[in-house]
């Protein structure tokens, strides 16, 4: 069983600031063979917490007591379930739910069916939950039949807080294309902004991705295989209101890393950056191609008001660009490999060791404000998250250093032991 323990460093302002924190309760979710980091989604309400994680179909465990008995192996083609956990505010456990495809039966077994990618949004007393599948059959919602899909497909569920699916909406349904790495975000209106990516099953360079009655056009790169959307859709009606297309020169690595919207409804995307420039809405801007290892991309509506690329000469790019309500944007970037320099458009940031990674500052009109840099060892540092304390003035940040080792914050030297691996 993996266990994972964070500390906390507070950065205030410009400066660097440590704290020692409480823990108020600790609950614990834990299967046969574990849970990944990388899949889990927190997010909550006024009332309750709510965690979505990815396992094997074994069963689940809140606090040490079966919650789930899980499903039986090869019940499905992946052996791969998504769960919802909710709980109160206290972290005692509620109810559970999850998520999963089957393939086709033939005689007395099930075809292989690719697993369903699944994500979260709560807003208020409503969860939102959303993903795509492909090559399956049926997908199911804890453990009820919910929509035939023949060979690919995306979706939005809407449950209240009984679990209850009290809404569904389908898209890109039985075509030639593949949605992937997608990500939603649900405005005060109720209509869904969506932004993924979208390829050809077959090696074709016009395709589009039919949404909500009408349909998204490829970048129509000579090379370009891969295209990105941003999309609005009416909550209500279904329909298409808002479209973007982006992309360029792509490869199979290029993906959409993360999805924000902030209260005025300015979407920021940040991504892998197209290797031969990029393409928003068939215009295409120069000079995007040297050294782009990472983008970011600020949407209002079917506008593009600016675009930050990130980049160097060695494994240097972009994992994150997040609204917080402080009325900025918070941006985390990395580097790995050697001493290079690091650019953002012009700017240039000279690093002083090996693997670095960015926290940077900037206004909605995409103006840098400051940026303050990680160092660790050469095995690498990762950061989880960021938000800001309650009163604004602090922005909080948790992650994982892979070594035991001494590692810096903008020159504060910072000692973590634990084992192989350390949390702050």
């Amino acid at each position: 069983m993996k266990h994972f323990i964070f500390l906390i460093l507070i950065i205030f302002n410009a400066n660097i600031h440590f704290s020692a924190q409480s823990i108020s309760n600790v609950s614990v979710i834990d299967s046969k063979y574990g849970i990944s980091p990388d899949d889990i989604i927190y997010e909550e309400s006024e009332n309750f917490n709510y965690v979505q994680f990815r396992t094997n179909p074994y069963p689940i465990y809140f606090n040490g007591e079966l919650i789930d008995e899980g499903g039986l192996k090869n019940f499905d083609g992946s052996d791969d379930h998504f769960y919802i956990a909710q709980m109160l505010k206290d972290n005692s456990f509620v109810r559970i739910a999850d998520i999963y495809t089957k393939g086709e039966k033939s005689g007395f077994s099930y075809n292989v069916a690719q697993q369903v990618a699944s994500g979260m949004v709560v807003q208020e007393d409503k969860i939102y939950v959303y993903g795509s599948a492909r090559l399956t059959d049926s997908l199911f919602f804890n453990k009820r039949f919910i929509k035939k899909i023949p060979r690919s497909g995306s979706f939005v569920w809407t449950l209240d807080e009984q679990f209850e699916l009290i809404d569904e909406f389908y898209y890109s349904l039985d075509t030639t294309v593949y949605n992937e790495y997608m990500n939603l975000q649900v405005d005060k209106n109720g209509d869904y902004h969506l932004a993924a990516r979208f390829s050809a099953i077959k090696s074709i360079v016009d395709y589009s991705l039919e949404i909500g009655g009408d349909s998204i056009l490829s970048t129509n790169h000579p090379q370009g295989l891969i295209s990105f959307y941003y999309a609005i859709v009416d909550g209500k009606t279904k329909k298409l209101k808002v479209s973007n297309n982006f992309g360029g020169g792509l490869n199979g690595n290029t993906r959409l890393n993360t999805f924000y919207l902030d209260d005025s409804l300015n979407a920021f995307v940040a991504m892998d950056s197209p290797p031969n420039g990029l393409i928003v809405n068939d215009v295409e801007y120069p000079g995007t191609s040297v050294f782009a290892d990472g983008l970011e991309l600020c949407f209002n509506g079917d506008s593009l008001k600016y675009y930050i690329r990130y980049g160097g000469s060695l494994g240097q790019g972009l994992s994150s660009a997040k609204p917080l309500s402080d009325n900025y944007v918070y941006e985390i970037g990395g580097s790995s490999g050697g001493i290079y320099p690091f650019i953002m458009n012009s700017d240039t940031i000279y690093f002083d060791h090996p693997s670095n990674r960015l926290i940077v500052k900037r206004r909605k009109d995409g103006t840098l404000v400051w940026y303050q840099s990680i160092n660790g060892p050469n095995t690498g540092t990762d950061l989880f998250d960021y938000t800001l304390s309650g009163d604004k003035k602090s922005l909080w940040i948790s992650g994982y250093l892979k070594k035991d080792s001494i590692f810096y914050i903008e020159g504060h030297e910072l000692l973590l032991e634990g084992g192989p691996y350390a949390g702050y």
